[in-house]
């Protein structure tokens, strides 16, 4: 059940950094570069704290998959 929710985690993670992919591209593109540095700080810093707050989920995906099952209590 483990590797279920490792997958489904690391879905969720890799839909975020690729989301903060979008609005980092969206906050240095064309449309944005014309109307100032203040429109696009915000798209660039949320696109930026979605990937830095993905990859520590990523990083517990993989440790779940790799660890060994504890022993049951007793």
């Amino acid at each position: 059940m483990r590797f279920v929710w490792a997958l489904l985690a690391a879905l969720y993670a890799l839909l975020a950094i690729y989301v903060g992919y979008l609005f980092i591209t969206a906050a240095t593109g064309e449309h944005l570069t014309q109307k100032g540095l203040l429109l696009q700080a915000a798209p660039f810093l949320g696109g930026l704290g979605l990937i830095l707050f993905a990859i520590p989920l990523l990083w517990n995906c993989v440790a779940l998959v790799v660890r060994r099952p504890s022993a049951p209590p007793g």
